[in-house]
Parts: structure tokens; sequence; C-alpha cells
């Protein structure tokens, strides 16, 4: 029973970005990137089935946070991280989007993993990368891409009571 909910709320969710998507554009756009705060737990067939009756491409991203991995390069007798560094392996990488200060240590990477592949990989983490600099409320810079990024903040604001539910955002796109 929770799979046949889980897949009814994310083809809940699809349709409304669409029809969100199609009122301000005019039409579908060609193709979705969809990014998951942590390993998918979608039906990736029942979305594939959906988008592709509208022709429309996809692809499906985790983006994992607490990987329990360091990531640096060693350089003049001594180990260094910087921002932009990754370490990627067919569909799936390791990516430093943030550049700590020499007192912090070594960065905390952020794994990305490619579910479907209709995009390279390259531009998958390259996506990720330049998310990563999106948050508008702020000086500082995320170490998540903004759509896992402003999910994390959603569901926290959800679960203290700030976000309800169905509410409507007539003239914004949301991440979802």
């Amino acid at each position: 029973m929770v799979g046949i909910h889980r897949a009814s709320s994310l083809e809940d969710i699809v349709f409304d970005v669409l029809h969100s998507y199609k009122t301000i554009y005019g039409e579908n756009p060609k193709h979705i990137t969809f990014h998951r705060d942590g390993f998918c737990r979608e039906n990736i067939v029942k979305l594939d089935e959906l988008l592709s009756s509208m022709k429309i491409s996809f692809d499906y991203v985790e983006v994992l946070k607490n990987v329990n991995r360091r990531m640096a390069v060693y350089d003049q007798n001594k180990w260094t991280t910087h921002q932009g560094l990754c370490y990627t392996k067919n569909r799936y990488g390791y990516l430093c989007s943030t550049n700590p200060k020499e007192f912090v240590g070594m960065a905390k990477p952020i794994k990305v993993v490619q579910i479907t592949s209709t995009l390279s990989f390259d531009e998958i983490m390259s996506d990720v990368y330049k998310l990563s600099f999106m948050h508008i409320h702020s000086m500082l810079k995320t170490r998540l891409p903004i759509s896992t990024h402003y999910a994390d903040l959603s569901s926290t604001f959800h679960n203290r009571g700030l976000i309800h539910p169905r509410s409507q955002h007539e003239h914004a796109l949301p991440f979802v």
C-alpha cells in the first residue's frame, strides 16, 4: 500500500508542476531532472510511463549528503581541498561543492548517483555543482544543490507546521 501511495503522490506532484510550467511557458518542458534528497525509492517505471506519454525525457538523480567520505589532493607536501573537486565513475561521483577554511580541514563531499541515463553524467554533475550556488536568501554558499537544500528546508518547516500541503503558489515553480 505504501508504494502505491508514493507513486500517486509523485504523480500528483509531477502533474502540478507540469501544469504550472505549461501555464507560465505555454508548453511542456522537453526534459526534467529530478533530484532526490537521499536514496531513490520511487517507482521510476511509473514515472517513465507518465512522462514518455507526454514526450518528456527525464533524469532521476540521488543527492546523498552524509556519505562518510573526505576528498583532498596532495599538493606541495600537504593535503588540500578545493571547491569543484570531483571524482566520477560511471554514473556516480563525489563532489566538493564548498571550499572550507584550512582550520576546518577537508571538505565533506556529496555523492551524486544518476539512476537514469538521458543526460551525460558530466552534465548531471555540472548541474548539481551550479545549483549549489543558487541559495537566494543567503550570502553563504550551500554544499547541496538548491533543489535538495530547499527540500530539506521545506520538510523541516512542514514538520514544524509552518508549511501546509496543497498551498497554492500561482506564479512560482517550486523545487520538488
